[in-house]
């Protein structure tokens, strides 16, 4: 009998600590530095994509997101093309706005601002603090007709200010140790929080089957 209560005692120990973990993981893992996106919209688990642009068309995302610091930090922000067909990106113009700073963080053609790295200086302060981009992706009426059938699909990434990872990375690319980035179409926060929640649910599918056991031995 005793050995049947302290099996029982230890699964529901570890199942609290596995639901705990669960429902305040992100305060956890936000007592270090860390880069959230707010994912409360189903586009931001999505890379950016347009196709069929015409002269005119315009496309505009929100994104919120969460910097969990303490001192000062650089927030950098860059853009990945990450498909293109037709040249699209020589005519398709991005703007990228700081909406809590109320500045235009970079404007141009895709080509222009690939490959270039853009500063945000964040105001010195420990815990949580929220930044809203806007992210405003056009064509100009002056364009012809010639890219109607293209495509471009792109990632933005938001991280911090590192050292080179490599000889052969950009000086802005986070070295080790550093923040881990956000960036569109990344999924991996919600595979993790669904094996937290399996791991739970079968923790408690244990100690249900213990007790049962238990109740027959008695």
């Amino acid at each position: 009998m005793k050995r049947t209560i302290t099996t029982q005692s230890l699964a529901r120990g570890f199942a609290g600590l596995l639901l705990a973990f669960a429902l305040t993981g992100r305060q956890v893992l936000a007592a270090e530095p860390q880069l959230v996106l707010d994912k409360s919209r189903p586009s931001v688990n999505q890379s950016f994509s347009v196709t069929d642009m015409l002269p005119g068309d315009a496309v505009e995302e929100q994104y919120t997101l969460q910097v969990h610091r303490s001192g000062v930090i650089t927030l950098l922000f860059d853009v990945i093309v990450t498909d293109e067909t037709g040249d699209l990106g020589e005519a398709l113009n991005i703007q990228v706005t700081d909406a809590t700073a109320g500045t235009v963080l970079a404007s141009g053609t895709f080509d222009q601002v690939r490959d270039q790295v853009y500063r945000v200086q964040l105001p010195d302060g420990s815990g949580r603090i929220d930044r809203d981009f806007t992210i405003r992706v056009w064509m100009d009426t002056s364009v012809g007709n010639e890219y109607q059938n293209s495509s471009l699909e792109a990632d933005f990434r938001w991280y911090v200010e590192g050292e080179p990872a490599g000889p052969d990375e950009p000086a802005a690319t986070p070295a080790p140790g550093q923040l881990i980035p956000a960036q569109t179409g990344d999924p991996s926060s919600l595979a993790l929080w669904i094996a937290l929640a399996a791991a739970c649910a079968l923790a408690l599918a244990f100690i249900r089957i213990k007790t049962k056991g238990g109740a027959r031995a008695a």
